[in-house]
């Protein structure tokens, strides 16, 4: 028995230093993209084409690798409601925000917007059931409410001039977290990287338009391939890793790749784009990690 409980702790350091793992890379690659956004738009690439081309590349490689395997996607009912919510919710929507957000008010900014993302998700989840909210979660809540707060009032005095913007940008992190729980509700425990591709494809077919619609706005230099190249495998990376973490912890807890998303993309924007954080930004950004480990699941809540 005492042999077996030593099983058990093992099993469950190697999850959480797995999921620990998973959460660190994917919200680095996470911000990544925003910074190659930022590149991309300096190389005349507008937001809608440069979230077509990362879906449509990212998902015609997958699903090329699944196809070589035998595995397509699945086209049952099921699977293509997954495909449609998960495309517009996870990708479509949130990644042309994110992008046009990167190139108006900064890339360090547009990452920081995925700090609110856990605490979002944590109360979708806790008002439909897949989470119950501790008093030390309703703390957490509380803290990471005031930092969301001192992030956007902060945005605010930056900018005064782009309130819709920042109207715009508090979209980006409610879709994503309405994405996280919805990945829990629609797809089954042990996604597939086919069921990748077929959200990835399904997601290109709806940012098709948009991104013809601004194919004239401006001409693309000789550099705005390679930067169109990075980004395509950066986001399969990202999408392969993401549903990689969804198989082995929940919605909350894949949720927090926001937090290291707000520190990499501030850290990286400010590095390459001299884009300089204020106090305020950092406090805000401490604040919400400081809740959301208040909230954080016990290790025997994670699957």
């Amino acid at each position: 028995m005492f042999a077996h409980g030593q099983d058990r702790l093992r099993v469950d350091a190697s999850s959480r230093l797995q999921s620990t793992f998973l959460v660190v890379l994917c919200g680095s690659l996470l911000a990544l993209l925003a910074v190659l956004a930022r590149i991309g738009a300096a190389e005349g690439i507008s937001a809608s084409q440069m979230a077509f081309l990362t879906s449509a590349g990212a998902g015609l490689l997958l699903l090329m690798v699944n196809l070589r395997r035998g595995s397509p996607p699945p086209f049952d009912r099921r699977h293509i409601v997954a495909y449609v919510a998960l495309g517009a919710m996870s990708f479509a929507l949130p990644n042309v925000l994110r992008f046009a957000i990167a190139v108006q008010l900064g890339a360090g900014f547009a990452s920081a917007l995925s700090a609110a993302t856990p605490l979002l998700t944590l109360a979708g989840a806790a008002a439909i059931g897949q989470e119950r909210l501790r008093v030390a979660s309703m703390v957490g809540l509380s803290l990471g409410c005031i930092g969301a707060l001192l992030l956007f009032g902060a945005a605010t005095l930056d900018v005064p001039r782009d309130i819709l913007w920042l109207l715009l940008a508090a979209l980006v992190p409610m879709a994503n977290a309405a994405g996280n729980i919805l990945r829990g509700i629609v797809l089954p425990e042990r996604a597939g990287t086919s069921i990748i591709s077929g959200v990835l494809l399904t997601a290109a077919l709806l940012l098709a338009p948009p991104a013809l619609l601004t194919l004239h706005d401006h001409g693309w230099s000789g550099s705005a391939v390679p930067v169109v190249a990075a980004s395509v495998i950066v986001a399969m990376l990202f999408q392969v890793s993401l549903f990689r973490l969804q198989s082995t912890a929940g919605a909350v807890v894949m949720s927090q790749i926001g937090y290291v998303a707000a520190i990499v993309g501030v850290g990286l924007s400010a590095l390459l784009f001299g884009e300089q954080p204020s106090a305020v930004l950092w406090l805000s950004i401490s604040l919400i990690v400081l809740g959301m480990r208040l909230v954080a699941p016990r290790p025997h809540e994670i699957r």
